[in-house]
């Protein structure tokens, strides 16, 4: 059996869970290289993995905090996002805290 690694696993760890909402989990993650780097990577739940309407409100929360971190807002930074992978792994996106 094949597991598939999401694009964030090479670089970040999950450390706890924050909270959880109808369509997501978020969690806060370390970094492997630098262990005082912290992110945040907010996961859709299974029950909306394969959701397309869903896919899309996260991909768009994640441009919108990409505009709104450009313009100046304190907002978090989007790092990584699914929608920025061609894998079939679209349901993550990662921010720094």
């Amino acid at each position: 059996m094949t597991s598939t690694i999401s694009p964030w696993e090479t670089e970040w760890l999950k450390d706890h869970e924050i909270t959880r909402g109808g369509q997501g989990v978020i969690w806060e993650m370390i970094s492997k290289t630098d262990p005082i780097k912290r992110a945040v990577l907010k996961e859709i739940v299974p029950r909306w993995a394969n959701d397309p309407q869903a896919r899309e409100r996260l991909d768009q929360e994640s441009e919108t905090l990409t505009k709104l971190h450009t313009l100046g807002a304190r907002v978090p930074q989007v790092i990584d996002t699914s929608a920025r992978h061609n894998s079939s792994d679209r349901k993550k996106g990662m921010k720094n805290c």
